[in-house]
């Protein structure tokens, strides 16, 4: 019998994730997932593909905004009434919408950590994001499906499979399975 085993959003796109009890499900992902995403000053996405250091960062999510913590103990904190007014292009695989900017303080927080100027991003109340496959469904700053499903049996294949260490929390999941074999999931 398939079981959900682990439930994570990731508020900010690369980031450590937070594993959950129970979630709130919308047409266009968990609620709160992938919210929040860093850019280069031209508005391109950044992940930890480029900066390994970025899942070593911690989000919670406040009422107001959003909590940072670096990996080495800072914490900043940003409210959704600070990110500037004004939508700017965005870019995320090819991708064009718009997302606000956090203030030039947050904003240099971050740069500090990364060696090279960055801008955190937030979707806005209304997300402007589509995917051309997919036009009616509004995503977040997910790469490009509203949810990513592991399978656990499948992951420890991979895992077997590959000659260097591979944890599942890097694949950023938000939903993860138990109780079928490898696999199962590419014919759901």
């Amino acid at each position: 019998m398939t079981t959900l085993s682990r439930l994570f959003v990731h508020p900010v796109k690369s980031m450590r994730g937070l594993q959950l009890s129970h979630a709130q499900v919308t047409a266009s992902g968990l609620a709160f997932d992938r919210l929040f995403m860093l850019t280069d000053p031209q508005g391109m996405f950044i992940t930890a593909r480029q900066y390994p250091q970025l899942v070593q960062f911690t989000p919670a999510l406040l009422p107001d905004g959003l909590l940072i913590t670096s990996p080495d103990g800072d914490t900043l904190s940003v409210r959704f009434q600070d990110f500037r007014g004004q939508a700017e292009p965005t870019e995320v695989w090819g991708n064009q919408f718009t997302s606000l900017i956090a203030p030039d303080a947050v904003n240099q927080w971050l740069s500090r950590y990364l060696n090279r100027d960055v801008q955190l991003r937030w979707v806005g109340e209304e997300l402007t994001r589509r995917v051309k496959k997919h036009a009616d469904v509004p995503l977040s700053f997910a790469d490009g499906f509203p949810y990513l499903l592991m399978n656990e049996a499948s992951m420890r294949d991979l895992q077997n499979r590959c000659p260097s260490s591979v944890k599942l929390e890097q694949f950023r999941p938000n939903l993860v399975v138990t109780g079928v074999e490898a696999y199962a999931e590419d014919s759901w």
